[in-house]
């Protein structure tokens, strides 16, 4: 439990809220609803012609090895509650807006939204039409703009072809709010874990909880995410930095972005990228697996020659209303010697690890790996791969690249080529947005690499005399500051996976806000 000790009595104002979702039920589920009046708008209902899924299977067989995993068919839309659904209202006043979307046979939907501020007060929800799977409450926590200028957003995937959003509003913030669909992501492939695993799967793969493949790698794991996107699906890594401050920089391949766009200089806003952590099998060839979700990142650096993109995440896994502490990754920019270790999310699927026993060949601006047969079978990288981290063993199990792709995908022999992590380090010496030296190494201490770590609270991050005049998020382990002022209608929230500590004034302005990143 964070606490949090103010020493000045320099506050104007101080807000705290700290879920990325608030739970409970949408109103309907639990109130009779008396109607005063309902207003449909100009598309009450989304409803899509059936995709053929065979033509969408076939024309992924044609996709190259390195590319993201395809599970569903972006949908491009321009819906929000003006135009689509239909407003409820309720005698008390309040509002409830209600928008049905059906994809027929679709294995899942997922939605992005090009606009996304709620208001204080106004929730919403998205439901399955068993009732049975619920994303929400999603609160003004949720917004990552602001209302004069509201950012992107995305909600997870739900396995079912009708889905429901359900908005409740206020009286008092009628209108203030804004939910602006712009992708419908159309899921044809059978990518619900529960049946793609009991159903059995033809992947050559080992999961990270087998014994004795996954043993040295408890703590390593936790730092791995799928990351879902325009739909398509890649892995990535938190990895740590020099000041070893909780800053949650995630690495993962450039060629993951391109589908979407995303790039450090041009566009570097992936608000509607979700990553699940802890996407894991409970037990060594099991079926129970569970997982959490954080949403959005800007991508920092990103770059061809060796395939690498740094993130740095918007909301972190210990943002969580059950909070993880995910590891940080060190790295290494020498010569790997011995062998490697590569944990992945091939194909949607929960997480895997692959083995090889032998020191990495190098290959122009890449590692080149051949995964080595072990105790519950050989485990080679697929579509989904793209992005996971290549550990070398005997240097404290450091980062020594991310994935490219690999040439086959046969289980009996399988070449894995990885960026070389001293390559992307300062391969455009006049570009940082095309490096990683300058975000892993702030202060330019050189090292030739540093080991991974969690986010204890002797990490401490110091923030002294600084101003917030514009809106900010802070992220840390521990955070300590002093002399800090907030204004300008500046909105910060510090995000803190253990103690903020307000050492001497902290000053918030009239209008400006203040929000502390974990419950």
């Amino acid at each position: 439990m964070k606490k949090i000790l103010i020493i000045s009595t320099f506050f104007i104002c101080f807000y705290s809220n700290g879920q990325i979702n608030i739970g409970g039920k949408p109103y309907s589920f639990e109130n009779q609803i008396k109607a005063v009046k309902v207003i449909e708008n100009q598309t009450p209902k989304i409803e899509f012609p059936k995709l053929d899924f065979e033509k969408l299977i076939k024309e992924d067989e044609h996709r190259e090895s390195f590319e993201p995993y395809r599970y569903g068919k972006v949908m491009k839309v321009a819906y929000d509650w003006n135009n689509s659904g239909k407003w409820i209202e309720l005698e008390n006043g309040n509002r409830i807006w209600k928008l049905e979307i059906c994809c027929p046979e679709a294995k899942s939907i997922n939605l992005s939204y090009d606009k996304f501020w709620l208001p204080q007060g106004g929730v919403l929800y998205i439901y399955d039409k068993d009732k049975s799977k619920i994303i929400g409450g999603l609160t003004n926590r949720n917004s990552q703009g602001t209302e004069e200028k509201p950012s992107g957003y995305a909600t997870g995937v739900i396995f079912n072809d009708k889905i429901i959003l359900e908005y409740y509003e206020p009286s008092e913030v009628r209108d203030k709010g804004i939910i602006s669909l712009s992708k419908i992501v159309y899921g044809y492939r059978e990518i619900n874990p529960i049946v793609a695993t009991s159903t059995g799967s033809s992947l050559c793969t080992v999961d990270i909880n087998c014994s004795p493949e996954g043993d040295d790698w408890q703590d390593e794991k936790t730092s791995v995410a799928l990351v879902v996107s325009n739909g398509g699906v890649f892995t990535g890594s938190l990895i740590n930095n020099t000041n070893e401050d909780g800053t949650p920089y995630f690495l993962t391949a450039h060629h993951a972005l391109v589908p979407n766009g995303n790039d450090a200089i041009t566009n570097p806003d992936a608000f509607d990228y979700v990553f699940w952590w802890e996407y894991e099998t409970t037990t060594c060839g099991g079926y129970n697996y569970s997982h959490s979700e954080t949403v959005g990142a800007t991508v920092i650096a990103n770059d061809s020659p060796s395939d690498f993109a740094l993130l740095e995440l918007k909301e972190t896994p210990y943002d969580l209303l059950s909070p993880i502490q995910a590891f940080f990754n060190g790295w290494d920019r020498q010569v790997p010697y011995g062998g490697g270790v590569c944990i992945h999310h091939p194909q949607w699927n929960p997480k895997k690890i692959s083995t090889d026993n032998t020191q990495p060949t190098s290959s122009g601006n890449y590692w080149k790996v051949n995964w080595n047969e072990t105790t519950n079978g050989t485990s080679i990288v697929y579509n989904g791969s793209s992005g996971a981290p290549l550990y070398n063993v005997f240097r404290n199990k450091r980062v020594v690249g991310q994935l490219y792709g690999a040439i086959t995908q046969s289980c009996d022999y399988q070449n894995a080529f990885f960026g070389k992590f001293h390559v992307s380090w300062n391969n455009n010496p006049n570009e940082p947005r095309r490096r990683l030296k300058d975000w892993l190494d702030p202060n330019n201490t050189n090292p030739q690499g540093i080991d991974g770590t969690f986010c204890s609270g002797t990490n401490i991050k110091y923030i002294n005399n600084k101003n917030y005049y514009s809106d900010a998020d802070v992220f840390g382990c521990s955070i300590e500051m002093q002399n800090v002022s907030v204004g300008n209608s500046a909105v910060v929230i510090f995000h803190a996976a253990n103690d903020i500590e307000i050492t001497n004034s902290f000053e918030v302005a009239l209008g400006s806000e203040v929000q502390i990143g974990q419950p």
